[in-house]
């Protein structure tokens, strides 16, 4: 069977989305807004190949809510399958007001202008997410959002990474960061609920680490920590820099007993970068050259129902101690994790090995006496 089915639809859609989208361009950037939809429709193409009216709904998911196209338009050109697709994903004000409890002008009474759009962005999100929550959701529903939502954090991640933008990408929002990535988590849970196990839901929620810890990259920026000897910076590492850092985790790993293996580490840190499952510090020489690392995984404490961070790694090249590496990685750890919004940071260290303890304790960390830590092999 052929990857992708013949899509009589689409020459269609990308007629009508020529028509109505036109020259627009997507909110502070100059990239075509018609970038966005074909990137949306693209990924509902790979992951749902035979479904013609689910693709063609990624094309049009936008054009009623931000052109002058209706959703009778829609309807008499597309079918009224893909019309009830697009509606389903549009924002819809009169509906939302309709389920107010009071009128908008009296949500937003008393409040200045920017607080008032961030009051009622909240409320459309709310009554956006309500429409994907729950066991009686349409799955192309969540499909099709989860293709959108995973477009936008794509671009989102791409741009706070350019030097060129960096945090100022926040600025394209009527809201920040936290409430951005609130809305985000937040439709990344309800799809994970309806599709579980499709790769899609993988796909939405790897995205949104990737974007927090873009996010906590461009936040903290590379810089020259006062606590650490001229010739040194900590910045946070990404996939590329994995073939830098691997032999650095290798000796880590050999100096707690572990066989050499160059290939194994270096696979294990590029996939928990790019999966965004953790957030790599490295420590570098004005010349580039890694000097030691730190590797942070976040979680959560069901006691405190808060994120916490725990401090998995910790290695300074051999040759470079002495020289302040280790306290400058730890104290941009700490800031680090203050980032991404962890109420508390952990580790655990060999009992043997004094001089980390010596550091740690150096810089406020203390010991944990009120808990036994258990382990079970199971491979």
């Amino acid at each position: 069977m052929a990857l992708f089915a013949p899509i009589r639809g689409w020459h269609d859609a990308f007629d009508f989305i020529g028509q109505h989208h036109g020259d627009d361009l997507r909110k502070g950037t100059r990239s075509p807004y018609v970038a966005h939809v074909m990137a949306v429709a693209e990924t509902l193409a790979y992951q749902y190949p035979e479904r013609e009216d689910l693709i063609v709904a990624g094309l049009l998911h936008d054009v009623v809510e931000d052109t002058d196209a209706s959703f009778a338009m829609v309807r008499d050109r597309f079918g009224g399958r893909v019309e009830r697709l697009v509606r389903a994903v549009s924002k819809d004000d009169d509906a939302m007001e309709a389920q107010l409890t009071t009128t908008v002008e009296d949500l937003v009474a008393g409040h200045d202008e920017s607080e008032a759009a961030r009051i009622l962005w909240r409320h459309r999100r709310e009554f956006m997410l309500g429409h994907i929550r729950g066991p009686d959701v349409d799955p192309d529903v969540l499909r099709l959002k989860a293709a959108d939502a995973h477009a936008n954090l794509s671009s989102l991640e791409r741009d706070l990474l350019d030097e060129r933008f960096g945090t100022a990408v926040w600025q394209r929002f009527k809201v920040g960061r936290d409430e951005s990535l609130w809305y985000y988590r937040e439709v990344a849970a309800a799809v994970d609920a309806g599709i579980a196990g499709e790769a899609l839901a993988g796909m939405l929620a790897a995205a949104v680490i990737r974007v927090e810890v873009a996010s906590v990259a461009t936040a903290l920026e590379r810089r020259r920590p006062a606590a650490a000897a001229e010739g040194v910076a900590v910045r946070v590492a990404s996939s590329a820099d994995a073939d830098a850092i691997a032999p650095l985790l290798d000796a880590y790993r050999r100096f707690y007993g572990r066989g050499a293996d160059p290939e194994l580490a270096h696979t294990f840190l590029a996939e928990r970068i790019a999966r965004g499952e953790s957030t790599v510090l490295v420590a570098e020489s004005d010349a580039g050259t890694p000097l030691g690392f730190v590797q942070l995984f976040r979680t959560f404490s069901t006691v405190r129902a808060a994120p916490t961070v725990i401090l998995n790694d910790l290695f300074v090249d051999p040759v470079a101690r002495g020289r302040g590496v280790g306290r400058a990685l730890m104290a941009y750890a700490t800031d680090a994790a203050r980032a991404l919004h962890a109420t508390k940071l952990q580790l655990k260290t060999a009992v043997t090995n004094a001089p980390a303890q010596a550091l740690y304790e150096s810089l406020g960390w203390r010991r944990v006496d009120e808990f036994f830590e258990y382990e079970l092999e199971l491979s």
